[in-house]
């Protein structure tokens, strides 16, 4: 075989290798494109689904409406539910008073225990704390007290929660030489905005003071046995 006719063989042998190669390929494309048509949804299929979803809204209208209403009320009310129980409170209405004594020098006395005892539990609640062992710490439980300071978590919490509760002062403006018809003052003052309770003022007016009886010199010495011993110039008076 000559040199020219081994090069038209070898050209080809190179040719039909090109078409065997091109041909592979075609349909190795083929073979995507149809995998690729099956896994693509039937148009029919999703008419048909769109015909249903239509039908059952058609036929549910009201109650996929009431549904939809419970559900935007739900997640509102939650919203507001958690931006209110994030706000300071306000502690004056649980202030209680009593006032004992005589008028002009009367005393005034209130819950003070109960009110720090809420200010703490607020301010457990405030730091992260659930309910229950938000009033446990206020109370201070030991074993809540042991249990939380051991997680680190909620040690930090509990650090926090101790801040907030010396971040917050109350008391009244006056406590004694009362009289009755005027007014006292109970303060909450705070010392930062993330205080667990409102910075606010109530006044209550004081009343029920006992008065003082009066009682004239004549009238005193009726009612009290006098007696005089001695000699003139010289003597003692003697009171039973």
């Amino acid at each position: 075989m000559t040199e020219e006719e081994k090069n038209v063989v070898n050209e080809d042998a190179l040719t039909d290798e090109k078409v065997v190669h091109e041909e592979t390929l075609t349909d190795e494309k083929v073979v995507d494109s149809e995998k690729r048509e099956e896994k693509l949804p039937n148009n029919d299929s999703v008419k048909e689904l769109s015909n249903k979803l239509q039908l059952f809204y058609q036929t549910h209208k009201k109650k996929v409406i009431a549904l939809a209403t419970i559900i935007v009320l739900a997640i509102v009310s939650l919203f507001i539910f958690n931006y209110l129980d994030s706000q300071p409170k306000s502690i004056v209405n649980e202030v209680k008073v009593e006032f004992s004594g005589y008028d002009e020098s009367g005393k005034l006395s209130y819950n003070s225990d109960d009110i720090a005892e809420l200010v703490a539990e607020l301010a457990y609640r405030k730091a992260g704390f659930n309910k229950s062992d938000a009033k446990a710490l206020a109370q201070h439980d030991p074993v809540v007290y042991s249990t939380v300071s051991l997680d680190k978590k909620s040690s930090f919490k509990l650090v926090t929660a101790e801040n907030l509760i010396k971040s917050v002062r109350f008391e009244f403006d006056v406590l004694s030489g009362l009289k009755n018809g005027e007014e006292v003052t109970f303060l909450v003052t705070t010392t930062s905005k993330h205080a667990p309770v409102k910075a606010e003022k109530k006044k209550f007016k004081v009343q029920n003071l006992k008065e003082y009886e009066k009682v004239s010199a004549e009238d005193l010495l009726k009612e009290t046995n006098v007696s005089f011993i001695g000699f003139n110039g010289y003597g003692t008076i003697s009171i039973d």
